[in-house]
């Protein structure tokens, strides 16, 4: 073990040698996500992908939108992409929900 990491060349893990200094990912170092892409898993097969700023703005949303009225009602889902676009879908289509950090540059998805 070296500088908390275990050996980077056998672990595979959150460790990478640059040169002869040894970086963990897992420092407070590390790079922050820009936003976060969220994979919305719907009813019949279908998926949608919005984005939030941050972890805490999406945790916000699905506590007080998703999570807060009946099963059956609509609500609006931001679209970061398009301001002022929403899409409207019932809390009961959601099948599953997969979040996703972005690091890069939201050019670098183009």
């Amino acid at each position: 073990m070296v500088g908390g990491c275990e050996d980077p060349l056998l672990s595979g893990g959150g460790c990478s040698i640059l040169g002869r200094a040894l970086i963990d990912s897992r420092s407070p170092m590390a790079r922050p996500p820009i936003r976060y892409a969220i994979h919305l898993l719907l009813a019949g097969g279908h998926t949608q992908v919005v984005s939030f700023p941050s972890l805490d703005a999406f945790q916000q949303w699905y506590g007080s939108v998703l999570n807060a009225g009946p099963a059956d009602a609509f609500i609006n889902v931001p679209i970061a992409d398009l301001p002022g676009e929403y899409l409207v879908l019932r809390p009961s289509a959601v099948q599953g929900i997969r979040v996703e950090p972005i690091y890069g540059a939201v050019d670098d998805e183009l």
